[in-house]
């Protein structure tokens, strides 16, 4: 039948990163939840508005601002999962792009697969010439370096996040989902150095 794939995204202050990040999204997801960490830069009424606006429904969920120092990032990354009604679930960060659609996505996922991973490309520097608005220039320019992630997992599982900074995905026995996981060519970039320094330094400063 029809797989039905959910967006579950967690934001801070991110606003310059949102409408890309919805250009990308669009493209495969029917239902988007997201968590609001308390952001202060009008992301949230952003969102709000997509929520108005947007032919895919799109669920809310915010969290204090102290919620990252007492939790970490999984607890908002369980919640909004805990809310998905797809078949599949998309985890992916405001500054991320996952470079797909349905189709490229359906020969990695059958019966039994629990994970689909990808491959993560990292924009290593920034240049001024370069905007979230032509994000195609980007990739092509830019250097970037991969690695493997995996943020596409089948919901109902009792998949959980766990870990403080670098969230890891794990099945209720503990194990990491790599070890069931399908590998995908599919990309997903990374464009966090886009990001303006002083919210740089906020992210620095927590994995410090």
């Amino acid at each position: 039948g029809n797989m039905k794939l959910t967006v579950c995204t967690t934001f801070h202050n991110e606003i310059e990163f949102m409408p890309g990040w919805y250009e990308g999204v669009k493209k495969y997801a029917d239902e988007i939840i997201l968590a609001a960490h308390a952001p202060q830069d009008g992301s949230l009424e952003w969102a709000h508005e997509l929520q108005k606006t947007s032919d895919i429904p799109v669920k809310i969920l915010e969290f204090p601002k102290d919620t990252i120092y007492k939790h970490g990032f999984c607890h908002m990354k369980n919640a909004i999962a805990d809310e998905a009604t797809g078949d599949w679930i998309v985890s992916l960060d405001a500054d991320e792009e996952m470079d797909m659609t349905k189709e490229s996505l359906q020969p990695f996922i059958n019966d039994r697969a629990v994970c689909v991973s990808t491959m993560t490309m990292h924009m290593t520097e920034r240049r001024d010439h370069w905007n979230l608005e032509e994000r195609d220039l980007i990739k092509k320019e830019a250097n970037w370096i991969n690695q493997r992630h995996w943020r596409i997992y089948r919901n109902g599982l009792g998949i959980r996040w766990l870990g403080l900074i670098h969230e890891e995905l794990r099945l209720p026995n503990g194990h990491h989902v790599a070890r069931f996981s399908r590998i995908s060519p599919i990309r997903m970039w990374h464009y966090g150095s886009m990001a303006n320094p002083a919210k740089r330094g906020f992210k620095d400063g927590l994995y410090a």
